[in-house]
């Protein structure tokens, strides 16, 4: 009986244990640093804050919408792989079409400076913020 007993629980473990091994595998970290139209910072990261900067931060009217830009300045030696992405918010802090944002790769050289620019999906943002991260290649 108790061998029946261990049989029975071995599986589910097993199961559960593999499970959670598959999902922490495929976990992609988002930890960085973020800056917004309104001179909010944001790091998640420390050891990402210590190698890359957001600097110059300007948005601007073209026509209806609104458009974001900066500058991602290289602290170190080396290079760095990248992704990047604004996120857009209407007057009300809501995001504005968070589903058509999707992130963007870029390798930022040893003390680089590289501009980046994004424009807004529609009228109805008027403010952005610019979250960067690491890029982790499977």
């Amino acid at each position: 009986m108790i061998k029946k007993l261990t049989q029975q629980l071995i599986f589910p473990v097993s199961l559960m244990f593999t499970a959670a091994l598959t999902l922490s595998g495929c976990a992609n970290t988002t930890a960085g640093v973020g800056a917004s139209s309104s001179g909010q910072t944001r790091i998640d990261s420390n050891s990402l804050s210590r190698d890359v900067k957001i600097e110059q931060i300007i948005s601007r009217r073209l026509g209806d919408l609104l458009q974001g830009t900066a500058v991602l300045v290289s602290q170190g030696a080396y290079d760095v792989q990248l992704q990047y992405k604004f996120t857009w918010f209407d007057l009300d802090g809501i995001s504005v079409d968070d589903e058509g944002n999707s992130w963007k790769s870029l390798t930022l050289h040893g003390h680089e400076n590289k501009h980046i620019q994004a424009l807004a999906p529609n009228p109805m943002a008027s403010s952005f913020e610019i979250y960067v991260r690491k890029s982790h290649s499977n």
